[in-house]
């Protein structure tokens, strides 16, 4: 059943949707998500963006339509052409509320220590992926969904460290330092699931109680 936040028909775009946790927060949404609504989920894996489809539509058959757009958002030259297909058809007044969910990250070369990052274009694709899109798709967001500014609210979500392929490629990164404080958070019961960081952000959001620009860490209010 869609919530009284979502309920409404709602355009919903989740980067990094093929897997972890965003493909969590996609699943999730399907069960909240009102008729007529929209979810736009986008990876670098096509394969990876229909299983999430695939679960999405399982979970909420005819309720919303799907949309699925490739792309890698370390090539700052294909940003512009990228964004246009998450937005495609989609204008004020389409849809009651909006959503933006910008959960695409990469890691970087996690081997190499400060020093030994030398090459300027490895540092501009990181930084195109983790921040200059972050910030230029927010910008288009706000241009083709935001009818008022004032109507906008903005919430950073800390996910706490997540049983991800992610964090799966931190562990192996060869310092064992990490390693080992990676196995104690492990131990202690610290290292969450995707969909149970998932289900605390969209109750978060459901309650609607936080005031725009909070900044929310997981552990802050779970435990």
């Amino acid at each position: 059943m869609a919530s009284a936040v979502f309920g409404p028909a709602t355009f919903c775009a989740v980067t990094g949707g093929s897997r972890g946790l965003g493909r969590s927060i996609a699943v999730l949404l399907a069960g909240r998500l009102g008729q007529g609504s929209r979810l736009v989920l986008t990876g670098r894996s096509l394969q990876g963006l229909q299983e999430t489809k695939r679960q999405v539509e399982e979970k909420s058959p005819n309720q919303l339509e799907v949309k699925l757009v490739t792309g890698d958002l370390e090539d700052s030259a294909a940003h512009a052409a990228h964004f246009c297909d998450i937005f495609a058809d989609a204008q004020q007044g389409t849809f009651k509320n909006a959503l933006m969910i910008h959960n695409a990250a990469t890691l970087g070369d996690g081997t190499k220590k400060a020093s030994e990052h030398s090459d300027p274009q490895i540092l501009t694709k990181y930084y195109a992926a983790n921040l200059t899109s972050v910030i230029t798709l927010t910008s288009k967001f706000m241009k083709v969904m935001a009818e008022e500014d004032p109507d906008v609210r903005v919430l950073s979500y800390s996910p706490g460290p997540l049983d991800t392929d992610m964090l799966h490629t931190v562990r192996s990164c060869g310092n064992k330092g990490v390693e080992d404080l990676l196995t104690s958070m492990e131990s202690s019961g610290m290292i969450l699931s995707p969909a149970d960081s998932a289900e605390h952000l969209l109750n978060l959001l459901e309650k609607d109680t936080f005031q725009s620009g909070d900044f929310l860490d997981i552990f802050n209010f779970k435990y």
